[in-house]
């Protein structure tokens, strides 16, 4: 869940190379639910994302905990999901490159392979890594057809003793950008209950 307060929303508003997000939810009778993160482009609201991409958003955005990460396409529930993620330019800004390491455990699995080989818990680690790299991929890329950059990747241009670009030429940079994202989960052991 994105956790904003009024004076983190204008800050993000009034900074450069940044773009403010909220928390959206839904109230209805008897019930206050959340539905996404809201991503604004100064004060325009721009999108809302929800599931899958506001899981990507607080994992690669916040070093977040999640409790659950389901993955519904491969029939599987990571559990007490750890991030820590690490963002880098190359030197023309052509190219963002962008390292996730997750921990986690497998929660609830529903799929064929047997997991308690450890070549199928390989082959599965690879799949959610894949898995996780083409969506969060495709987040980033959304970020850019829409211009936005709420994960404030361009403040990774800035070094000491030089002027900063403009802002229009950052988001010329950023909307052409190149995006490499590579992931690497560590599954916390499974209990064997067998005896």
């Amino acid at each position: 869940m994105s956790i904003v307060n009024l004076h983190q929303f204008m800050k993000k508003l009034y900074a450069v190379y940044s773009d403010p997000i909220l928390p959206v939810f839904k109230a209805e009778k008897g019930s206050f639910t959340y539905e996404g993160t809201a991503i604004f482009q100064d004060d325009k609201l721009i999108s809302t994302v929800s599931h899958m991409e506001d899981q990507i958003y607080q994992l690669i955005g916040h070093d977040d905990y999640l409790k659950y990460l389901p993955m519904t396409n491969l029939s599987t529930v990571l559990g007490q999901v750890r991030s820590n993620m690490n963002m880098a330019l190359n030197k023309d800004l052509s190219t963002l490159t962008v390292n996730v390491e997750l921990t986690g455990t497998i929660d609830e699995y529903r799929g064929t392979k047997n997991l308690n080989d450890l070549a199928e818990i390989t082959v599965l680690k690879t799949e959610i890594e894949s898995y996780l790299e083409t969506k969060t991929k495709a987040f980033l890329q959304k970020n850019q057809e829409w211009n936005v950059d709420p994960l404030q990747i361009g403040t990774k241009t800035f070094t000491p003793f030089t002027k900063p670009m403009s802002e229009e030429k950052w988001f010329e940079k950023w909307s052409n950008m190149k995006i490499n994202v590579n992931y690497h989960l560590e599954l916390e052991p499974l209990i064997d209950v067998q005896d």
